[in-house]
């Protein structure tokens, strides 16, 4: 019995050692991350890389010896910053991880601002360039380029160009490719806009509807705003002009717009405040045509008015009075009659009637004006007299307020 277990035994272990030993495997190192960040870095260096501002993976085995690493990757680069995924392929080889593919998609392009507006700037062919305004878009993504489009305006020592601009780079390495730039307008900033060149543009067409022909050196008062950046000015002249009857004040409003050419000036609005001062002691002496009925030659009359008539209008609104305050007293013939002044005509404010009578010769039209009497004209204005039969009166004012 003895005998037959060891038989078994030693059977047993015989059958045992004449199987096949198993297959030794070697160990698979992993992949470090190192290796990964290494791999990732030579990729990103052909993207002009200054530095990688994040880097996340994600490690998909497809085996023990083969993964697929997918990488969200945000990285600052010459132009601008770029945000992309990259995909990388590793084959264990040799007791080593080998990178067999990758590639990166980009995904968010951020734009060097400063850059754009350095390369713009720089296909002016100028001296003393700076830039004082510039907006562009990205107007075509390839996979090959990135296409700028843009509009600038550049100072040089000429004029303020006005410019669209096109660049093209290349965006595995951010080069620029292609550059255009085609120029719109060149103004000369220099020649600021004045107020007496926007009085010369436009000195025909001042104040039409008062007759008066104002000039420059009549200003009281100008106020202006000019922006160069825009392009864009304004002014208001004021004048304040005093006469015998009258005082006015006038207001003009000019805008001015830099063109092509330079800068033009366009009347925007003139207004008008004016006073006719009547407040004063008349004395008349009637000068008579042979046809006159009523008055004698030399004959004398006393006229005492007091206030004034208020006016405001603009050279595209009828005059409007504001107020009418005017009264009087006539000595005349050893009566004394007291009349209020009515107006010749309904805008005509220098041409007042006081009638004195029932019958229509009882009346004297105050007329302040240039004066054609008997063929001769006055050769300033004045302040004189007609009759119904329209003989003049010779007035000396003698006494004022």
């Amino acid at each position: 019995m003895k005998f037959f277990k060891l038989g078994v035994v030693f059977w047993l272990v015989l059958g045992f050692t004449g199987c096949s030993q198993p297959k030794v495997v070697d160990e698979v190192l992993p992949l470090s991350e190192e290796t990964i960040q290494n791999d990732a870095n030579e990729i990103f260096n052909e993207l002009n890389l200054i530095r990688i501002d994040s880097f996340t993976t994600m490690i998909d085995k497809r085996s023990q010896t083969q993964w697929d690493i997918i990488a969200q990757a945000s990285i600052t680069t010459a132009q601008g910053k770029i945000e992309g995924i990259l995909n990388l392929k590793y084959e264990y080889l040799e007791k080593l991880w080998v990178l067999k593919s990758h590639d990166f998609i980009q995904t968010k392009v951020l734009l060097n601002d400063e850059v754009i507006r350095k390369d713009a700037l720089s296909l002016i062919d100028q001296d003393y360039l700076s830039l004082s305004k510039i907006n562009y878009t990205i107007d075509d993504v390839s996979s090959d380029s990135w296409v700028i489009k843009g509009q600038m305006s550049v100072e040089t020592n000429q004029c303020t160009l006005n410019a669209d601009f096109n660049l093209t780079y290349q965006s595995s390495k951010w080069n620029l490719m292609e550059s255009e730039v085609y120029p719109i307008s060149c103004t000369d900033t220099s020649l600021e806009p004045t107020p007496e060149a926007a009085f010369k543009q436009n000195q025909y067409d001042l104040i039409n509807t008062l007759n008066i022909p104002l000039e420059y050196n009549q200003i009281t008062a100008i106020t202006q705003d000019i922006d160069l950046n825009e392009g864009k000015a304004s002014f208001m002249f004021t004048y304040e002009l005093d006469d015998d009857l009258t005082f006015s004040e006038i207001t003009v409003n000019i805008e001015a717009n830099r063109e092509t050419d330079g800068w033009v000036y366009e009347i925007k609005k003139q207004s008008y405040n004016k006073t006719y001062k009547y407040t004063a002691r008349y004395d008349l002496t009637w000068v008579v045509l042979r046809s006159e009925s009523f008055y004698t030659s030399r004959e004398k009359m006393t006229l005492k008015i007091t206030g004034s008539i208020e006016v405001s209008g603009s050279e595209d609104e009828d005059p409007e009075i504001q107020s009418n305050t005017l009264s009087a007293i006539i000595l005349f013939r050893g009566e004394e009659i007291e009349v209020i002044p009515t107006l010749m005509e309904e805008d005509c404010f220098t041409c007042i009637v006081l009638k004195f009578g029932p019958s229509e010769e009882e009346m004297v039209i105050l007329t302040y004006g240039i004066e054609n009497y008997k063929g001769v004209l006055s050769k300033t204005s004045v302040f004189y007299g007609i009759s119904y039969d329209n003989s003049h009166a010779v007035i000396a004012r003698t006494q004022k307020d």
